[in-house]
């Protein structure tokens, strides 16, 4: 049996799927039903997160397998260090993930083997997973709108590889992880109501 943390939620999907949205609205409902929440994201805010997002804007290149150990280096932080998810869930918190290690499967999947993120991503799996599954052409008109300059992985024929890489890992989620696949492309507060089907 692979190891699940219990009370950690999260919640994944291509650029534009609304993952940042609704993670936040999850985590006010979840306040509202008395829950002590601990809402984070990744890249974290660490050092190695600021790095992560420079390479992201593009402002500076590195190998695939380096970005891709970046990655896994700024998770093992963010599980096990000071102020991170087992510190939180040890206190009582509820946490909810704005994206996980599945991501750097579904991104650095592209141009390294999987088998190796796979292999140096070796963390638990969460109690709740959520795939906000939308199609690319609406993620980047999301994006558009949203303004600033995009990132590196923000373009149309490679978040339809990401997106697949997605799809293809839901079958690695163990049984014990409740998994739900939502359509991103419905309306914000739709959206919000099938989520919390799963805690209500």
């Amino acid at each position: 049996m692979k190891q699940i943390l219990k009370n950690f939620i999260v919640i994944e999907g291509i650029d534009g799927a609304g993952t940042t949205t609704q993670s936040k609205l999850l985590a006010k409902f979840l306040e509202k039903e008395g829950k002590k929440v601990f809402l984070t994201q990744e890249p974290t805010d660490s050092e190695i997160g600021k790095l992560i997002r420079k390479v992201l804007s593009g402002k500076c290149e590195i190998d695939p397998r380096s970005l891709s150990l970046l990655f896994s280096s700024d998770r093992a932080e963010h599980l096990y260090g000071k102020g991170g998810v087992i510190e939180h869930m040890e206190n009582g918190f509820y946490v909810i993930s704005d994206r996980y290690f599945q991501s750097s499967i579904a991104y650095q999947g592209l141009s390294v083997e999987k088998s190796f993120v796979i292999e140096t991503n070796p963390f638990p799996f969460p109690e709740y997973y959520i795939f906000l599954d939308v199609e690319v052409d609406m993620a980047l008109e999301r994006i558009g709108k949203r303004g600033g300059e995009k990132e590196i992985f923000e373009k149309k024929e490679i978040l339809e590889k990401v997106r697949k890489n997605y799809i293809s890992e839901l079958g690695r989620i163990p049984t014990e992880t409740r998994l739900m696949r939502i359509s991103g492309e419905k309306g914000i507060e739709e959206t919000h109501s099938e989520i919390l089907s799963l805690f209500t």
